[in-house]
């Protein structure tokens, strides 16, 4: 299942001013861009690079993998208000690995928020 249509960044305009006004995490196979907004609610993009992979069917489904592990986390890692790129920079990742990738720049951001 997909995130809802509600909850996803699909605009260029968007995408972009996550990347030049939020904050970034590199990771060795994930980067994670975040921007705290005053309104609007959570959304979520997902970018792979054709870098990543030539065929578009792997990088639908990497994309596919880190929107899910989104859904699936949404009450955890969802938080109010904020706009999040998932930049996915190597292939052959399998679900549990976009997660765990995932986790450690999401506990700095709630450590950060909370403060």
């Amino acid at each position: 299942m997909a995130l809802k249509k509600g909850y996803r960044l699909k605009k260029r305009k968007e995408f972009e001013e996550v990347r030049e006004k939020g904050r970034v995490w590199h990771g060795p196979k994930i980067s994670l861009a975040v921007l705290e907004r005053g309104e609007g609610g959570t959304r979520v993009g997902v970018v792979v690079s054709k870098r990543v992979d030539k065929r578009a069917v792997e990088r639908n489904r990497l994309r596919r993998l880190a929107a899910e592990v989104f859904r699936k986390n949404w009450e955890v890692w969802g938080g109010p208000n904020r706009w999040l790129v998932v930049m996915v920079r190597r292939n052959g990742l399998s679900l549990g690995e976009i997660e765990n990738e995932l986790a450690g720049p999401i506990r700095k951001l709630e450590v950060r928020i909370k403060k």
